[in-house]
């Protein structure tokens, strides 16, 4: 006989049971196995225990980031997560001080090194027991000689399979560049270059620009998705080429091997047609621009 006592009071009987819990929390759920009095005999019953400790509730499917620009000792950070304007945004700035908000900037009384954390909560429920939560924290170095600093900084990027191509510019045509991947002891120089990536994920590019008189120096980072987020069908196409995504693909546009564009067609949506029929046969490249502004290229043969 098989005995189950749920952690909140009530219990149960069964080999296989089902229980519905009223709210969200961590249960101890224990079983209880008794095997009975054998038969023709005076043998006591046989039980064996057993507890484990099982959470309830939703699943915490938040998932947050954050980017970060510095000026001189100003710091402006902007926070990214899968609910967006659902949640609510804290940080510390790693010297005592705490701000709110899904964009902030900060002015830091000295230089240094500081460790920034943000805190990305979503209330699931009306109880404060519900709260799914997200913490990152990143290292952020602050120069305060930079006050004077009137360089400006970018950079665009997109991705060709496991390749990422990145476009660095400034308003200093004498500023140098400087690039590298958090987690990897590799640097990048120049105002162009492609950084090769092992597998498909979400990396954290980061470029450095410092200005042809060396008295400025700027650093930005951007997450950027590596992989196969898109699919392009069939390959290779003869007139029409199918394009998917999870996302809403905004454009999609069209390159020869000489890099001319050839076709530009709006989609708007997470699927699209292309009507390649006008193209000559020969290897071309689609990059789908995402509605959260990410660039994602592929390889395919017009027959």
């Amino acid at each position: 006989v098989y005995y189950w006592s749920y952690g909140n009071g009530a219990i149960g009987e069964g080999r296989e049971v089902k229980y519905q819990y009223d709210k969200a929390g961590d249960y101890e759920i224990c079983l209880k196995v008794v095997s009975g009095v054998l038969s023709n005999t005076a043998d006591p019953a046989c039980t064996k225990a057993v507890c484990k400790k099982v959470t309830i509730g939703s699943s915490c499917d938040l998932d947050a980031d954050f980017i970060f620009e510095t000026v001189g000792n100003i710091v402006k950070l902007t926070a990214k997560s899968t609910i967006g304007d659902a949640a609510k945004y804290y940080w510390s700035f790693g010297n005592g001080a705490a701000g709110e908000g899904r964009e902030v900037k900060y002015q830091y009384d000295k230089p240094g090194d500081y460790e920034i954390c943000l805190k990305v909560v979503s209330v699931l429920s009306n109880t404060a027991a519900q709260a799914c939560t997200k913490s990152i924290c990143k290292k952020v170095s602050v120069n305060t000689s930079n006050n004077d600093c009137n360089l400006k900084i970018d950079f665009n990027y997109k991705t060709l399979g496991l390749t990422g191509i990145f476009s660095a510019f400034s308003n200093d045509d004498s500023a140098r560049y400087y690039w590298y991947v958090s987690g990897q002891n590799v640097q990048y120089t120049g105002q162009e270059i492609t950084i090769p990536f092992v597998k498909d994920g979400s990396y954290e590019v980061c470029l450095i620009a410092v200005d042809g008189a060396e008295k400025c120096k700027l650093q930005i980072c951007k997450k950027v998705p590596v992989g196969n987020k898109i699919k392009i069908y069939p390959n290779p196409a003869a007139d029409v080429l199918n394009v998917a995504s999870e996302q809403i693909i905004n454009t999609a546009l069209i390159y020869n091997h000489a890099n001319e564009l050839m076709i530009s067609f709006a989609i708007n949506q997470t699927f699209g047609s292309i009507d390649i029929s006008s193209l000559e046969e020969g290897m071309y490249i689609i990059s789908l621009q995402l509605i959260d502004g990410t660039v994602i290229s592929e390889r395919f043969y017009k027959k």
